[in-house]
């Protein structure tokens, strides 16, 4: 089904509710803990607001993309394709554009410190199953770009996992580099069940 990119007013909000917690925790309790969160509360904020507002730079010159993505869940080893059109605001000198299919590896680790205290920290890595690179040219205002990639999800991969401190994702992910300009950047989450696709031998 057609998708279109939405907004990342979610992180925002999220950071700034953080920040305004933690800053009123600071006052009410000071403390090395209180002081600590509101600055990783900070970070968090400044950084979706980094992404949003460079979002809504690359926005500037292309429009939001027609994605077609699988609607039901996938299973290890199965294959499937995505349906990606995007059109052009303005005149834009494109670098390359670039389709992977990643899995994402998110780890979260809580430490002790001296005085009694925790502090716990997030890893996230992304290990890319597969990718392909279109490559870069010049389009222009109204021109469109239609791409379709076949992927498959690797037979020895790990499923779709979420625990309380470490989650398995799987996501398809799009990124439009453009000279001068930042990148424009979709991605898709996908579940994939702890299955094998049954296959046929003719």
């Amino acid at each position: 089904m057609p998708m279109q990119v939405g907004g990342a007013w979610g992180p925002i909000v999220m950071g700034a509710a953080f920040a305004v917690g933690s800053l009123i925790w600071l006052l009410v309790q000071p403390g090395a803990f209180a002081a600590l969160f509101l600055a990783f509360s900070l970070v968090f904020l400044v950084q979706a607001t980094i992404r949003y507002l460079r979002r809504g730079v690359a926005g500037m010159r292309v429009a939001a993309p027609e994605v077609v993505v699988p609607d039901k869940a996938l299973r290890l080893g199965e294959q499937f394709s995505v349906s990606y059109k995007q059109g052009w605001k303005r005149a834009t000198d494109v670098s390359g554009i670039r389709f992977a299919l990643v899995m994402r590896e998110t780890a979260r680790h809580t430490t002790e410190d001296s005085k009694g205290g925790t502090r716990t920290t997030t890893d996230t890595h992304d290990d890319v199953a597969q990718d392909f690179a279109v490559a870069g040219q010049r389009f222009e205002p109204g021109q469109m770009m239609s791409e379709t990639c076949m992927f498959r999800i690797p037979e020895n991969g790990m499923h779709t996992f979420v625990a309380e401190n470490n989650r398995i994702e799987w996501y398809v992910l799009a990124c439009v580099e453009m000279q001068r300009w930042p990148d424009y950047r979709w991605e898709h989450e996908l579940t994939v069940l702890p299955e094998f696709i049954e296959l046929t031998h003719g």
